[in-house]
């Protein structure tokens, strides 16, 4: 048997059935131990035993220190094995069906290795770009490997690796920030140097990879992309991870493995749930299952989700009963027993509370003074009348001053428009003076800020306006109503989901801003089920306006070339006016793509949806490299919203702009290294992807 490093494995056949090899193993513990037992053995054990129709009985011998005599004697040790089982030993190039496993490993006792066989470094330099290798190292449960990444007074790039990584699978996370070039001189020294420390596999995980766009011949250029492939693959990476390349095709360029993964599943999950806020429902059911989730004598009980939306439909249009169940299809009966005020009111106490602590007040206090300048105010408190129908008992006392019956109800906010107490239990002829002193925080209040918190209440919820009708319920119910009006309203505040209307992505176009960019937003389109329109005219200076060739001057006419000979010329192309193709008006515009740099084209292609009648716009992409001004751009434009990857950090950018949001993609990244490290098959990770995705 030939040394092969720190570890040896032997390969022996299966000779017996399985109670027989576990037997014979275990006796032979005590003779390994007293073979060894002069040469320092640290432990002899069996660490693993698994009783299946695959056999694999693994012995483990570690020991403190190599030398010629300790890997005589393991010899020794597989020899002996090899004569009292009588089995054939067979090499590491070798293996068999079915195999009893022996490893014996030996090394210094203080080496630092990882028992999952695999570690996982960061070639950045800086803090910001490690953020994405933490979350896939916490993801994993495994340590980031420690590694200093730095910088030379010259300039040069210097890695040093602190810990051993010799016959270990080594995956390499390397974000790219603005400084692109220092990010691949690290990648390769930092590949380098685990090359030369004997790693097994080097797998360099690259979410951005640079450079991409610089893949076809442009005029007398390079193809860049083709050569940092050649760079990565001479340094020592043996497999490649990244994210949405610019061009599939860009693949073809390495010797090496290359799986490119899609991000288009998390920004999908994005517009579905963000956008329309959808997450917000599943709260609400989730919070008040337990309570409605009851036993019922019928035989099909109303789904939890159903009597939500039912209730939320009623409270938001004010609509009649009879209304509502004939537009839902089912009887008055039914929506009536679906409407769940008593449910949603059990849960006001999480969502409507006044501020006692001392903690909360100071905050609250601290808000007030910032937006209005008084000094020690907890909350703003005013009275609104809720129109009811007349009630059959005390009709009178409903009746206020503007002469229509109506429940006098008083409501207090925070600075931010935040409900901390409603009641509603007064008549309409009720004074305001009078319920405010009868409150024992009526000395303290702010008028404007709590009349546009009831603004918002009775625009989110047309049936405590009057426009929206009365409500023709007696007083206890309406107090209800108001209840549950007031906790939904506090829901959607925490959520910033927007006064007017709740953006809905069914009501969504996806836009292409060039023709080119076509295909990626058919894919959005036809996963969303949304139409799809494309902006024609392309910007100058877009990659289409660089025209393949290296347009060279024309040849100079002689007088001995054949005239019958001159080379037809082709017509310059005339960009048509821009315009969009395909119906935005009223609707949600999102622009899909793969990278957002530069982002001029953006803008323009904004302002253009804006023309055309865009009720917003959203922009989404895998990359958002943001460079130069773009933050700034982008907080002055048309653009509602931009969301990107985390494959680029751009925490910088998010501070100067509020309009960027992030979605995280480390958790395909995770299962990627995971799958490769154990030999799984990555088409999970590629499930509904079609080759033109």
């Amino acid at each position: 048997m030939r040394d092969t490093g720190s570890h040896q494995r032997v390969f022996m056949r299966d000779t017996g059935s399985h109670q027989r090899v576990f037997a014979i193993w275990s006796s032979l513990l005590d003779l390994m131990r007293a073979m060894l037992q002069k040469e320092a053995v640290r432990s002899v054990s069996v660490f693993h035993c698994d009783v299946l129709p695959r056999v694999h009985i693994c012995i483990q011998l570690v020991m403190p220190n190599i030398s010629a005599k300790r890997c005589l004697a393991i010899r020794k040790v597989v020899a002996a094995l090899n004569t009292l089982l009588n089995m054939f030993v067979v090499f590491p190039n070798f293996l068999p069906t079915q195999t009893v496993k022996l490893q014996l490993s030996y090394g210094f006792s203080t080496m630092n290795v990882s028992k999952s066989g695999y570690r996982v470094f960061s070639a950045n330099s800086t803090a910001a770009c490690i953020e994405l290798a933490k979350k896939i190292t916490e993801r994993l449960g495994v340590e980031l490997g420690k590694s200093v990444v730095y910088q030379e007074s010259n300039g040069e790039t210097r890695v040093d690796v602190k810990e051993s990584v010799r016959g270990q699978d080594i995956f390499i996370i390397q974000t790219i920030p603005r400084d692109v070039n220092t990010a691949i001189m690290e990648l390769l020294v930092m590949a380098y140097a685990l090359k030369t420390s004997c790693a097994k596999n080097i797998i360099g995980v690259i979410p951005y990879f640079p450079y991409s766009k610089q893949c076809k011949m442009r005029k007398r250029g390079s193809i860049v992309c083709k050569l940092l492939a050649s760079m990565l693959a001479k340094a020592g990476l043996t497999h490649i991870i990244t994210m949405d390349l610019h061009q599939k095709e860009i693949q073809g360029f390495f010797s090496c493995p290359v799986d490119n993964l899609r991000a288009s599943p998390f920004l999908i999950q994005y517009i579905q749930e963000e956008i329309s806020k959808s997450y917000i429902l599943l709260e609400i059911c989730t919070e008040l299952g337990p309570g409605l989730e009851r036993q019922t004598a019928r035989s099909h009980a109303l789904p939890v989700p159903i009597q939500v939306l039912t209730t939320l439909g009623f409270l938001a249009t004010g609509s009649f009963q009879r209304e509502l169940a004939d537009r839902s299809g089912m009887s008055q009966g039914a929506l009536s027993r679906a409407i769940v005020l008593n449910g949603i009111i059990r849960i006001s106490a999480r969502y409507i509370r006044f501020p006692y602590d001392a903690v909360n007040q100071a905050h609250i206090k601290a808000q007030f003074a910032e937006i209005a300048g008084f000094p020690n105010v907890i909350g703003a408190i005013d009275c609104t009348h809720i129109a009811i129908k007349a009630p059959s008992e005390g009709e009178y006392a409903y009746v206020n001053r503007k002469h229509f019956h109506s429940l006098n109800v008083q409501i207090i906010c925070d600075a931010q428009m935040r409900l901390t107490n409603i009641v509603a239990r007064w008549p309409g002829s009720t004074h305001d003076s009078f319920v405010l002193t009868n409150s024992s925080v009526g000395n303290r209040l702010e008028p404007g800020i709590v009349e546009r918190a009831i603004g918002q209440l009775k625009s989110r919820w047309r049936c405590l306006d009057r426009s929206g009708g009365l409500l023709l319920y007696h007083p206890e119910k309406v107090s209800r109503i108001v209840q549950a009006c007031g906790v939904l309203h506090n829901i959607a505040h925490r959520h910033g989901v927007p006064l007017r209307e709740i953006p809905d992505y069914r009501n969504a176009v996806i836009v292409a801003k060039s023709p080119s960019a076509a295909k990626r937003a058919q894919s959005y389109a036809e996963r969303l089920r949304l139409g799809l329109a494309v902006i024609h005219g392309e910007a100058h200076g877009s990659e289409a306006d660089m025209a393949d060739g290296r347009q060279s001057p024309p040849a100079m006419r002689t007088t001995t070339g054949h005239t019958g000979l001159e080379l037809p010329l082709m017509m310059a192309k005339e960009k048509p006016p821009i315009t969009v193709v395909g119906d935005v008006g009223g609707r949600i515009a999102i622009i899909v793509d793969d990278i957002i740099d530069n982002v001029e084209d953006f803008v323009a292609a904004a302002e253009l949806l804006k023309e055309r009648g865009a009720y917003k716009i959203y922009i989404m992409a895998t990359h958002g490299l943001l460079s130069a001004e773009a933050p700034t751009r982008i907080e002055e434009s048309a653009i509602d919203e931009v969301v990107v990857t985390n494959t680029v950090p751009h925490e910088l950018q998010k501070l100067q702009c509020p309009k960027i949001k992030t979605v995280d993609v480390s958790m395909i990244l995770a299962e990627a290294i995971r799958r490769i490290h154990n030999g799984e098959s990555m088409a999970y990770l590629f499930r509904n992807i079609a080759v033109d995705d």
